[in-house]
C-alpha cells in the first residue's frame, strides 16, 4: 500500500523539479549586455568645428582606451593617448609575439554612436574637431585581440551615393604610413570594449553612412546612421599632402580597402 504512494510522491517531485528549473548561477545572472555609455568631457577652451573637406579624406581613428562595460565614460580632450589601457594588456610589436595562437580577432561587435559628439584635438598643432565614438565590444566569454598602429586604429567611413544606384562608397582612406614599426595588440576581456573616435563632417547633404574598422584580417561594419558629407568626398584629390603616393592611390581606387569600394570616375 505504501509503495505506490511513495512512488507517486517521488514521481511528482521529479516532474515538479523539471518544471521549475534552478535559478541561474551568480556568474550567469550578473553577465551584462553592452549599452552605449554617456560620455563626459571637460569643456573645450577653444572653438570646436566640424571638418570640411571635398575629397576622399586620409584618416586613422584615434584609440581612446579600453574600458569595462559602464553607464558613464570620461574621455580626455586631447591625445592621442592610451593611458586607459593597462600595460599588461598591451602586446607590443606584432611580429615578436607568439600569443596569436590562443587569441583571435573574431567575435567582436561594433557600435557607432553618431548622435554623440566628442571634441578632440589630435596634437597641439591641430584644430579641435567634432568626432563621434565607435565601440568595439566583447560580449563573449573569451578574451579577444584588438590590433592598432602607434596610437590609432584602421578604418574608414562609407556613404550611400544616391546619384549612383544607391551604391556604398568609401569617403575616407587610410592615412599614409611610412613606418613599419608601432603595431600592437590589446587584450580585450569579456565585458570590455575599445573606444575609437571617428570624424564628423560639415557637408552639403545628409544621408546613410556607416563605418568599417579593420582588426588584423577581420573587418567590422557598423549599422547605418544618418550623417553629413559632401558629394565631392567620393573623389580622390591627388594633391592632398597626407594622401598616399599617386601610384598607391590608384591601387586603392582599383581594389578598395577593408572591403569598401571607391567610386570610379571616367
Amino acid at each position: 500500500m505504501f509503495k505506490p504512494i511513495v512512488a507517486f510522491a517521488l514521481l511528482s517531485a521529479l516532474l515538479l523539479s523539471c518544471q521549475n528549473p534552478q535559478p541561474a548561477s551568480p556568474e550567469t545572472a550578473e553577465k551584462k549586455k553592452f549599452h552605449l555609455p554617456v560620455i563626459v568631457q571637460d569643456s573645450s577652451q577653444e572653438k570646436v568645428t566640424l571638418l570640411e573637406i571635398k575629397a576622399v579624406n586620409p584618416v586613422s581613428f584615434p584609440l581612446m582606451g579600453k574600458y569595462r562595460f559602464c553607464d558613464t565614460l570620461k574621455l580626455q580632450n586631447e591625445g592621442p593617448y592610451m593611458d586607459a589601457i593597462k600595460q599588461s594588456d598591451i602586446i607590443h610589436e606584432k611580429g615578436s609575439i607568439g600569443i596569436w595562437d590562443s587569441l583571435n580577432t573574431d567575435g567582436f561587435q561594433i557600435f557607432a554612436d553618431y548622435k554623440t559628439s566628442v571634441h578632440y584635438r589630435n596634437n597641439p598643432y591641430d584644430q579641435t574637431r567634432f568626432y563621434f565614438p565607435v565601440y568595439i565590444v566583447n560580449e563573449t566569454d573569451a578574451t579577444k585581440l584588438f590590433f592598432g598602429k602607434d596610437r590609432h586604429a584602421w578604418g574608414v567611413q562609407e556613404a550611400k551615393d544616391t546619384s549612383d544606384y544607391a551604391h556604398w562608397y568609401a569617403i575616407e582612406c587610410p592615412s599614409y604610413d611610412f613606418c613599419g614599426n608601432g603595431n600592437f595588440g590589446v587584450k580585450v576581456g569579456p565585458g570590455e570594449f575599445i573606444v575609437l573616435i571617428v570624424p564628423k563632417y560639415n557637408g552639403s547633404q545628409t544621408g546613410s553612412m556607416r563605418v568599417r574598422v579593420q582588426v588584423d584580417h577581420t573587418s567590422y561594419v557598423s549599422l547605418r546612421y544618418e550623417g553629413s558629407y559632401h558629394q565631392e568626398q567620393f573623389r580622390f584629390d591627388m594633391s592632398h599632402p597626407s594622401l598616399y603616393p599617386a601610384r598607391v592611390s590608384r591601387s586603392l581606387i582599383d581594389f578598395g580597402i577593408y572591403g569598401a569600394a571607391f567610386k570610379r570616375f571616367k
